[in-house]
């Protein structure tokens, strides 16, 4: 029929509420909501249609939970397709309490080989025991003790923190002069591409100009 340029008729078989297809089956249908919420409220993530989006809400949270949410996501994708072949060639009837379990199922399954290390919070573990995952290794961090010291009265000292690649980015970067008496002179000198605008020019020079003429020549500038 589709050849000829016919549509079909044909309805979700969850809700009966609308036209099934992909997006509506894993998406849209409110069985398919009602799961997905489910699911956000134990993560508290947000979750997006789009696979890749959805894993990306979880940026900043452990290792395990990343790994939680990521099976999460896609055996909720893959039992919702599973419940529209049964709905439609068994005629069988959505079962809230069996869908919620089969998911929560996979995730614990799954979790048998998640190696990833988990943050001490009680919300990982809060996680971690919905599901009974049972590997639960803890990443401690370890403080660095960072002193300082003013320059000698004969220099004057710059100060740029690190950079990683793709640093500064759009939001420009910055240099900071310090002098011997701790006064700060702060500002953003450098553009989007790194290059040197005026303002810096000026204040080098200014800056050369007080190590040699003294801090009321700065004061000019």
């Amino acid at each position: 029929m589709k050849k000829t340029g016919r549509e079909m008729p044909y309805m979700c078989r969850l809700c009966r509420e609308d036209c099934e297809d992909v997006g509506h089956i894993t998406w849209l249908c409110k069985i398919a909501k009602k799961i997905w919420n489910w699911a956000a409220d134990i993560f508290n993530l947000k979750p997006n249609e789009d696979l890749v989006a959805s894993y990306k809400v979880a940026k900043g949270r452990s290792r395990m939970i990343k790994d939680l949410w990521l099976v999460a996501n896609i055996a909720i994708v893959t039992e919702l397709w599973k419940l529209c072949n049964k709905a439609y060639y068994e005629n069988m009837r959505v079962q809230w309490l069996e869908l919620k379990g089969q998911v929560h199922q996979v995730i614990r399954d799954n979790s048998i080989r998640m190696k990833g290390h988990m943050y001490n919070a009680l919300d990982d573990f809060r996680i971690l025991n919905f599901f009974r995952v049972e590997h639960r290794s803890c990443k401690h961090s370890v403080p660095i003790e960072v002193t300082w010291k003013p320059p000698n009265p004969d220099e004057l000292m710059i100060c740029c923190d690190g950079a990683s690649l793709g640093n500064p980015g759009q939001d420009g970067s910055g240099i900071v002069f310090v002098i011997l008496t701790r006064h700060f002179w702060e500002f953003c000198a450098l553009d989007w591409a790194g290059r040197p605008t005026f303002m810096l020019k000026r204040v080098v020079m200014a800056a050369n100009a007080e190590m040699e003429n003294g801090e009321e020549f700065l004061q000019k500038y």
